[in-house]
């Protein structure tokens, strides 16, 4: 299972460059120095002749274990109680659904032990997994959705959801993750929802198991000379609060605190099956030297701690087609209300290394305007146009940093580029219109310095273009805002420390007042601004995926969190890290009579892919979080 002693260092040599930069690393290391044991605790080692490389007490009495050469074996220890003949390799279960993988075919093996007999329930995959696999470990996270995580020997972790429908299952690709070169098996604490992955001679790193989350890895347990891991790691096992690492010639139980237990005479520890309870750990190790298993029970308590709580979820009901650039591309969606057909709207989607997306309520792709590198977009009614009334969007463009006007076609819904309009903001960044009657239309922009500059835009005929008429700033860098028609008020977000109001006419006051602060409730960034009518001012939380609504009167009161979960029906995933979103009230039929909420995804999984725009209705938010429904029509005040 583990390479010569020399590929070892190697290993350990490229990771410990990536140790020192890694966050966190070095106050970790000097956790595992704190919490080194002085002695080496022993207990009762048994041996036992089981087949297989994997073994898995199913209780006191009968063992479940695997093999490339022994197959699937139910026992009781003496005699065979059910044998499948399947090269299987690695073992991990979650309540009582087994997974196992078929090396000469390349496949997963599902099953249940149901009594004395064994049963297998089939997968539908769309195609064998090809590439070598080096261990798998099943997660179930708090909205009880399960996932596969399988390793590849090729530096990959691919994870699956497992879609239990009824007696069938079947696989989901959500997301990959780099793991380190000689990865050595993994596991899951569901509580946590921390996913570990044991790089062999060099130590365990952990994860974010959440499809949704960033991929980064922290350093949790290092091998010496650098940590407290003699030998570096082999095998591991996990469970609420608990996390067992096989390493050298012992076994660390890590919870609260850590207990080093001695292998009693096991020469060459190779794999680890534990089968958990509240406060105690059966573990079967198998001993290479010799062929035989080393059994004991461990006292392992579950650490005292307040349950994991998630914020309410909220599904979408639509994606829309994904951007086709790579990277942090889509940010802002605004949309544009068709009032003679409101089922014809359109959501215009920003993409910030290319242009502006054109899209409908179904989330397919309309139009694609390579107009530039445009970040926010907002949409105002009732301009004028070739001698029509139109309908004008706005953008912030930042390769030229100037402002992307576009006519809307109300017959069409047809988006048209007509002008540009040069700004002096070094770094244009954010943007929202505001248009307190029918003859008076600003942008206001801002760039990363924190300055703000109003623009009044004059939009007759054919002839478009604008002039600065007011200037303030806020201390640090701002993005999102959006502008209160009726009230005449600006709400702004200042990326790390809050949300801000302020008088939004020309020659208003400049005095800011505090909406809310960075803290338990709002994280930094704060990013896209919306209003949902004159009712509701909907902001997007990044640092933690959430969205939180406030009174969108004095003295703005919060109302509520939550989060965008995944569809898995509809195979649509959640939202994370969002830009810019938007919020209409007005009735767009069907699901979206209520109003519509538009979020950018930062990261699309389900399968991975590039960013998108989910689109969820305000039915569901207003459901969820226990809101009265809107009493009356609403278009503009969108925001970004």
């Amino acid at each position: 299972m583990i390479n010569n002693r020399k590929a070892q260092l190697a290993g350990l040599a490229s990771s410990l460059l990536a140790v020192t930069l890694l966050a966190g690393c070095e106050s970790q290391t000097r956790q595992d120095t704190s919490t080194r044991a002085d002695t080496v605790e022993n207990v009762a080692w048994q041996t036992r002749d089981l087949a297989g490389e994997w073994a898995y007490p199913l209780d006191s009495e009968r063992w479940l274990s695997v093999g490339e050469a022994s197959g699937i074996r139910l026992s009781d220890g003496a005699d065979t109680l059910d044998h499948h003949p399947v090269a299987a390799e690695y073992l991990d279960q979650r309540g009582g659904l087994f997974v196992s993988f078929d090396s000469a075919n390349g496949r997963l093996l599902f099953y249940r032990v149901d009594d004395a007999a064994l049963s297998f329930q089939p997968v539908t995959q769309p195609a064998p997994i090809n590439d070598p696999v080096e261990g798998l470990c099943l997660y179930r996270d708090a909205d009880q959705d399960l996932y596969l995580f399988v390793l590849s020997e090729l530096h990959r972790a691919d994870q699956y959801r497992v879609r239990e429908d009824g007696p069938e299952l079947s696989l989901q690709p959500v997301r990959s993750l780099p793991i380190p070169p000689e990865s050595a098996g993994c596991a899951v604490d569901d509580r946590s929802g921390r996913f570990y992955v044991a790089e062999a001679g060099v130590g365990v790193w952990g994860y974010d198991a959440d499809p949704e989350a960033a991929i980064e890895r922290t350093p949790v347990a290092m091998a010496t000379p650098f940590g407290v891991l003699a030998g570096g790691p082999v095998a591991l096992s996990a469970a609420p609060g608990r996390l067992l690492v096989l390493a050298g010639d012992r076994l660390q139980l890590r919870t609260g605190d850590t207990r080093d237990i001695a292998l009693d005479g096991a020469e060459a520890p190779e794999t680890l099956s534990v089968r958990w309870s509240h406060d105690r750990a059966q573990v079967a190790i198998l001993d290479d030297s010799t062929g035989f298993y080393r059994s004991a029970e461990l006292a392992a308590p579950t650490p005292s701690a307040e349950p994991v709580e998630r914020l309410p979820a909220v599904a979408p009901l639509v994606e829309t087609a994904p951007v086709p650039n790579a990277g942090d591309a889509a940010d802002d969606p605004a949309v544009w209300v068709n009032a003679s057909d409101p089922g014809a709207s359109r959501v215009l989607g920003t993409n910030k290394r290319q242009g502006l997306h054109v899209y409908d309520l179904n989330g397919r792709e309309r139009q694609s305007l390579p107009v530039g590198r445009v970040n926010n977009v907002d949409v105002r009614y009732g301009v004028d146009y070739r001698g029509q009334v139109a309908d004008v969007a706005v953008a912030s463009n930042r390769t030229r940093n100037s402002l992307s006007l576009f006519a809307i076609e109300r017959d069409s819904g047809t988006v048209v580029p007509v002008v540009e309009l040069a700004t002096d903001l070094p770094e244009i960044y954010g943007l929202c219109l505001y248009q307190p009657g029918p003859d008076r239309l600003y942008a206001f922009a801002n760039d990363k310095s924190g300055r703000y500059v109003q623009y009044r835009l004059d939009l007759t005929e054919d002839h478009w273009g604008g002039e600065a008429v007011r200037e303030f700033s806020l201390d640090s860098q701002p993005e999102g805002c959006v502008a209160d028609d009726d009230r005449q008020r600006l709400f702004v977000g200042e990326e790390g420390y809050g949300i801000w109001v302020l008088d939004a006419e020309p020659d208003g006051d400049d005095r800011l007042t505090l909406v809310d602060a960075v803290g338990e409730r709002l994280h930094d960034d704060v990013e896209g601004l919306s209003l949902y009518a004159g009712d509701y001012l909907v902001a997007s939380s990044q640092g933690n995926n959430s969205y939180v609504v406030y009174d969108a009167k004095p003295p703005f009161a919060p109302v509520g969190v939550f989060r965008i979960g995944a569809n898995h029906g509809a195979m649509i995933d959640g939202a994370s890290e969002t830009d810019g979103l938007t919020v209409v009230a007005s009735d767009l039929g069907g699901p979206w009579s209520d109003g519509l909420l538009v979020v950018q995804d930062g990261r699309n999984v389900l399968p991975a892919d590039t960013q998108n725009f989910k689109l969820v209705p305000w039915r569901a938010v207003r459901d969820t979080l226990g809101l009265p429904a809107h009493d009356g029509p609403a278009l503009p005040g969108q925001g970004g």
